[in-house]
């Protein structure tokens, strides 16, 4: 019961105003599905889309749902928060909200949820996601200009717990052709013994609805 409660609350969080909504989607095609440093498919490609619903960029209610191929089946999840603009600090914008991680083979990994929350300003953020269990995550990043259309983005995470603990890092160059979006990425994690880096192509269609 409380994981439909969970589940109601991701999905209806922006319905008080659906009729003034935005919503955008993207399918994208990537060598390697690299999420907080480890390779969920194990180093072959995937195929993945994303479709969200927003009152607007920096404020008000959204809700979204993410899906990809992973090494054994499929993962979908479903997200939702809202986020307000602080009135102390022009452009900074808090964030909160939930994530709900769903798996069609239970034995790649278990059916859980994250809460999180964090700050942003422009494209810099800072974000601790905290979910079952004593596993957390801060999540730190930040996006450059470099030239027209060319842009730098730079990731820092940490993972916190008593099973897992180690540091993980990317940089990748975002090309971007009118709605669509090349990204040339490099990782590196040392949560695993091997410590392993890893660099991946990312090809992102954006589509306006």
């Amino acid at each position: 019961m409380k994981r439909i409660m969970f589940i109601m609350a991701i999905m209806f969080l922006p319905l008080t105003s659906i009729f003034s909504a935005e919503q955008s989607f993207n399918f994208s095609l990537t060598d390697n599905y690299v999420l907080r440093g480890l390779s969920q498919t194990n180093d072959i490609p995937a195929i993945q889309s994303m479709y969200q619903i927003f009152q607007a960029k920096d404020s008000g209610y959204y809700a979204g749902l993410f899906a990809s191929n992973v090494a054994s089946g499929a993962e979908i999840d479903l997200y939702g928060g809202i986020k307000t603009e602080l009135d102390w600090y022009d452009g900074l914008v808090f964030d909160f909200g939930a994530v709900e991680y769903f798996y069609t083979d239970i034995s790649f990994a278990p059916i859980s949820h994250e809460f999180y929350y964090g700050l942003s300003k422009n494209h810099t953020y800072a974000k601790f996601y905290y979910g079952e269990g004593d596993a957390h995550y801060l999540d730190l990043g930040t996006r450059l200009s470099l030239v027209d259309n060319i842009d730098l983005a730079l990731h820092y995470g940490h993972t916190f717990g008593s099973t897992v603990l180690g540091q993980d890092l990317s940089v990748g160059f975002r090309f971007a052709f009118n709605r669509d979006i090349l990204v040339v990425t490099y990782s590196y994690e040392d949560i695993t013994t091997n410590k392993e880096s890893k660099v991946y192509f990312s090809v992102v269609k954006n589509f306006v609805l």
